[in-house]
């Protein structure tokens, strides 16, 4: 396979993709991710955009058909998602609300009831409505970020009485995504709140004015202990290899360091990291002990990164040459590293 500047490729064996900047040679080309990291890649494992392979696993993934909807007897027949919701772009959040709004139907103002998404994630929803025996389903289905659905009319509420409503959302996205727990809860909505007109304000959903109970708030997600981790990794919080300094270097000789740049030696679990930021972490651990080395007059330092695809060996060369011009590298040993590793004599 030939490529040139400004092809859109897919990863063969990795998710994602992105443009060929730079034809290094003709078994490797400068691809620039769209995430907007820049990192060499062997031709064998690129295909072009579109390439019919990409599309058929595409495919194979697609999402079931919609989540059919339990309509609760004659009320909300008329179930729909009935709008788009004009927002600017937001932070990871979760922001469910429930809306009551007066509509004039056939001449009739009937009170009707609206699930609204204004978080950044889509979410599967299950409504209940209290009865003497229990609970009945009042409506589920799926609602994406920025979309309102119409539930339909409430049943009417009399005296001291209470309609109780039960929710259920699980959050998810069609993108790579950060889990959060399952929000389940009750509502109890009084006659006196439907009846109250200071209960009914304007808001930005509706032309009419409505009463909006929010079901799940939450603007910042929640972050696992390791995630945590990862993102102050990501951040330059942490220096990569700092807490685990001792497996990735050792003194060879009073004169030689040897660094090893595997990402189960300087990452806690690798598996949490996608390739591109793994490959990041790489470099800035490379970085950061050559600098240390050349602050120390030491005379020569190894850098094992293995044989692989190539990327991070070249990423590391290129780097070499670009901000550390007076310096020489060459192959390590390959009696103790094969190709693995690369030789930079920073003192003769």
């Amino acid at each position: 396979m030939i490529f040139s500047k400004g092809d859109k490729v897919k990863f063969l064996n990795e998710i994602g993709g992105g443009e060929v900047i730079e034809v290094i040679d003709d078994k490797m080309v400068m691809i620039e991710t769209k995430d907007g990291f820049e990192m060499p890649y062997l031709v064998s494992e690129l295909i072009p955009e579109g390439n019919l392979q990409v599309e058929m696993e595409q495919e194979s993934v697609t999402m079931p058909e919609n989540i059919p909807i339990l309509q609760e007897e004659k009320n909300f027949n008329n179930q729909t998602v009935i709008s788009k919701i004009e927002k600017e772009a937001k932070k990871e959040n979760v922001e469910v609300s429930l809306a009551l709004v007066n509509q004039l139907v056939d001449d009739q103002f009937i009170l009707n009831a609206f699930l609204i998404n204004t978080g950044s994630y889509n979410f599967l929803f299950h409504l209940g409505i209290h009865s003497e025996n229990g609970w009945k389903t009042l409506a589920f289905d799926e609602l994406e970020t920025d979309e309102k659905i119409l539930l339909g009319s409430l049943p009417e509420i009399s005296g001291d009485d209470m309609l109780g409503i039960s929710y259920q959302f699980i959050f998810f996205k069609d993108e790579t995504f950060q889990l959060i727990d399952p929000v389940k809860g009750v509502l109890n909505i009084d006659n006196k709140t439907i009846l109250s007109p200071d209960a009914f304000v304007s808001n930005e959903f509706f032309n009419e004015k409505a009463v909006l109970f929010p079901l799940a708030l939450e603007n910042k997600i929640r972050l696992t202990g390791k995630q945590i981790h990862k993102e102050a990794v990501l951040k330059g919080d942490i220096p990569v290899g700092d807490t685990n300094k001792s497996k990735t270097a050792r003194q060879v000789t009073g004169d030689l360091e040897e660094i090893d740049l595997h990402a189960d030696a300087i990452i806690e679990d690798p598996r949490d990291f996608s390739p591109a930021e793994i490959i990041e972490m790489q470099i800035g651990r490379f970085e950061i002990s050559l600098n240390g080395a050349i602050n120390s007059k030491q005379k020569k330092i190894v850098f094992i990164h293995g044989a692989g695809s190539g990327k991070l060996k070249h990423r590391i060369r290129g780097l070499l040459e670009e901000k550390y011009p007076k310096l020489k590298y060459q192959d390590a040993s390959f009696k103790e590293y094969g190709y693995g590793a690369t030789l930079v004599i920073l003192h003769g």
